[in-house]
């Protein structure tokens, strides 16, 4: 799936489900870009965690129709600043359940085909 429409699915996602988009008083916004060739920045919230996660989402060059998908880090509360980077500031198996929090919460809801892919589990959709 190619980024444009693979962001497209993401805010319709947030746009049915509000409960994942951010709230006004946090300082983060979506960023993401019309052109098929930069990195895009989506954030969702996890209310029952207190959470905001971001990830990037950019074209894979090699083939033009697929995109990446980063999970990037972890914010603790509402305000940032409180970022713990993913396979970094947790340990692997930290990481992996985090990973897999957000499989089930974002991707399958979104019913796309994607595979995990290299050491840092980039999605490929």
């Amino acid at each position: 799936m190619n980024s444009t429409l693979l962001i497209q699915k993401m805010l319709f996602f947030k746009k049915i489900h509000p409960n994942y988009n951010v709230p006004e008083e946090s300082a983060a916004e979506d960023f993401y870009l019309k052109e098929n060739n930069e990195e895009s920045i989506i954030y969702f919230y996890y209310k029952p965690e207190n959470q905001i996660i971001i990830i990037s989402i950019e074209p894979d060059i090699a083939y033009k129709t697929k995109s990446k998908v980063f999970f990037k880090a972890i914010n603790q509360g509402i305000y940032l600043g409180n970022w713990k980077d993913i396979n970094h500031d947790y340990d692997f198996k930290e990481s992996q359940k985090e990973k897999e929090k957000f499989e089930e919460r974002i991707l399958k809801p979104l019913n796309v085909v994607y595979h995990k892919r290299s050491f840092l589990e980039q999605l490929v959709f």
